[in-house]
């Protein structure tokens, strides 16, 4: 019933737009209508449409059962394309039925009594709609009722504008497609907001967090710090505390406990240095510490890019963990970042030392692979690898953290081969931290 209080209110907003002359198109570009994210942000965003596969996962988003990056439909083969992003938010809170192998229809299941109001169907050749129950389909792609119109902003050859959303059964041709999957909510799953009859977002009062069997990323992330006390939990990063940087997002990242990279919910700290690949590739300045720039490259000066952060107070440390996200963000291609940096401390933010320091990270063996199937891509590639290592110096005392960037994304032929990753030729100056911590010297702990 929440899934149909969704499907209901999407379907009456669409309906009251276009009677005020809105254009809602169909689309499957970005460009035209956002195909991530919740219904009501794309309302706002003025770029209004759907495709046939927008119903399912606007309400499964709405309802909390998976994140708002995240979509799923049927392929032009009829598999379940985005199955493995989306199957450990689903599994907990739905059964899907593999219907491939079967060879039936929505006839077929409808005359046998086992379809349901709210059941999401995958059917060949990709296609995806919901029954709607009382003999109709929710219906947004090219199987529901709409006009071509010329002059529409959507990359659809048929140019259609939608009329409406509830098509009748008897007449849509959903009714004899083929049947790949069937995705139904379980009988136990209580979500946390429904629509009420206004259309309003409103509390479930039968919701219990404790029970609910969503998907619980904090059950599935792990927030490791090798048994020490990381003195940068909470600590504060910047893009304005640092030097020749273009880019720090989202900042918070970087310390949030956050050690595996999450395909789903991007745990990672997207970092870019300025100057362009030529620059990345084949620096024509550096930097010191305290950002001063320098033509030549020698012992101070030879940072591409820095950051730090000021702690709440001095602490004696003595090692750290690196945690990077080595492996592009969908894709599963193996991007080999981060091969040569610098830790600096300081108890005054001007002078600082070097405490950590490594050149050739890759080729020297230096990382490590965290090797849980929770971080893998859906390529089955391992997302994160990792140095844990004690400070050069011993224990020191520290007022300010900084990281330096010497040598960005993997150059060395040999340390590429090791890693499987190739010679970074385009997007150098990116580099991606999932967790930076340093740790107080376990005798001061």
């Amino acid at each position: 019933m929440a899934l149909l209080s969704y499907c209901e209110y999407y379907v009456y907003t669409m309906k009251k737009s276009t009677a005020e002359g809105k254009k809602w198109v169909y689309s499957n570009s970005s460009v035209y209508v956002p195909q991530t994210g919740y219904f009501d942000d794309m309302v706002k965003s003025g770029k209004v449409g759907a495709n046939c596969t927008f119903p399912a996962n606007w309400s499964l988003r709405d309802m909390g059962v998976m994140p708002p990056s995240l979509k799923f439909y049927c392929d032009k083969d009829g598999n379940f394309a985005g199955y493995n992003t989306v199957i450990r938010f689903l599994e907990p809170v739905c059964e899907i039925t593999d219907l491939r192998a079967e060879n039936v229809t929505f006839k077929d299941l409808y005359e046998a009594g086992k379809v349901k109001p709210g059941d999401i169907f995958l059917a060949n050749p990709q296609h995806t709609f919901i029954y709607r129950g009382d003999q109709t389909f929710y219906a947004t792609g090219h199987d529901s009722i709409w006009h071509s119109d010329p002059t529409a902003q959507t990359e659809d050859p048929q140019k259609a504008v939608f009329d409406e959303w509830i098509v009748p059964m008897a007449t849509n041709k959903n009714y004899t497609y083929k049947i790949s999957y069937v995705i139904r909510l379980k009988d136990d799953f209580i979500p946390q907001h429904y629509r009420n009859a206004e259309g309003k977002l409103v509390e479930n009062p039968m919701y219990d967090p404790a029970t609910s069997p969503v998907f619980k990323p904090s059950e599935y992330l792990c927030y490791d710090t090798n048994g020490r006390d990381n003195i940068l939990a909470g600590a504060f990063f910047d893009l304005s505390n640092g030097f020749n940087l273009k880019k720090f997002s989202p900042a918070g990242n970087i310390n949030d406990g956050q050690i595996y990279y999450d395909n789903t919910t991007l745990t990672y700290t997207d970092i870019q240095f300025s100057g362009g690949n030529d620059y990345a590739l084949n620096p024509t300045c550096w930097f010191d510490a305290n950002g001063n720039r320098s033509d030549v490259k020698d012992e101070n000066h030879k940072y591409l890019c820095g950051f730090w952060t000021q702690l709440d107070q001095t602490c004696i440390v003595d090692s750290f963990a690196l945690y990077t996200q080595n492996v592009g963000a969908t894709s599963g291609t193996r991007i080999g970042d981060i091969d040569g940096f610098d830790i600096l401390v300081s108890t005054d933010g001007q002078n600082w030392t070097v405490v950590y320091s490594i050149e050739r990270a890759s080729a020297e063996d230096k990382w490590s692979y965290i090797t849980d199937e929770r971080n893998l891509s859906p390529q089955g590639v391992i997302m994160t690898h990792y140095v844990y290592d004690y400070f050069i110096t011993g224990p020191i005392e520290a007022s300010y953290i900084m990281f330096a960037l010497t040598c960005g994304r993997t150059q060395d032929v040999a340390g590429a081969e090791k890693y499987g990753h190739s010679i970074a030729s385009t997007s150098a100056t990116y580099f991606r931290v999932a967790e930076f911590q340093v740790y107080r010297a376990e005798e001061f702990s």
